[in-house]
């Protein structure tokens, strides 16, 4: 069982602040993101946004590359994309990251 914490970004931000701040409780996985999902299949309100900003989860695969996942709603859908926590992505304001939490 794995119980997450979420934060909303006061402002825009590059992964290594927000990965900084959450320290060792960054990564979740592809398999909590589904459930996630599937708690909100037709973009009812829960912990998912669903306004268009993003909701971003950090996963490391198997070779140890870490991604920022990103799951948003748009146009009566879920989509997830993911980009490496090298690209200089810019994570807009009102976003909502989340993460393991430590208890």
């Amino acid at each position: 069982s794995v119980t997450l914490r979420s934060a909303q970004l006061t402002r825009d931000s590059l992964d290594a602040p927000i990965l900084a701040e959450l320290g060792a409780y960054a990564d979740t996985t592809l398999a909590v993101i589904w459930l996630l999902i599937e708690c909100q299949p037709h973009g009812e309100d829960g912990a998912l946004l669903n306004n268009g900003r993003a909701n971003i989860f950090y996963v490391t695969d198997v070779k140890g590359a870490r991604c920022a996942v990103r799951v948003y709603w748009f146009s009566g859908g879920w989509h997830v994309d993911a980009f490496s926590v090298s690209y200089p992505f810019v994570w807009l304001g009102g976003s909502r990251v989340f993460s393991r939490s430590p208890c």
